[in-house]
């Protein structure tokens, strides 16, 4: 009995903290700079690096996802052709 009390209360607090880090981690995506840096300089504890990495991997999702958009927006106006040779500029060139 005390075994497997003792096995629910493994995997209470295993759960409780991977909740409270996921907590944590959501509320960082919302970071100044002025707090990023300040992290940044202050970061001791594992779950400090943590929380910056899963920031830092957050960020490059975004600017993943812009960049896919921006390319997918690129295609369309280059498909346009230069039906307007005489208009400047175009609208592959107003894209960049």
């Amino acid at each position: 009995m005390k075994f497997k009390l003792l096995i629910a209360c493994a995997v209470l607090a295993c759960a409780s903290t991977s909740a409270f880090l996921r907590a944590e981690s959501a509320n960082s995506q919302n970071l100044s700079r002025a707090d990023l840096k300040r992290m940044v300089q202050s970061a001791h504890t594992t779950e400090d690096y943590l929380t910056l990495a899963s920031y830092f991997r957050w960020r490059q999702q975004e600017f993943v996802q812009q960049a896919q958009s921006e390319k997918v927006e690129w295609a369309r106006r280059s498909m346009i052709g230069y039906l307007a040779a005489a208009k400047y500029p175009n609208p592959v060139d107003s894209s960049k």
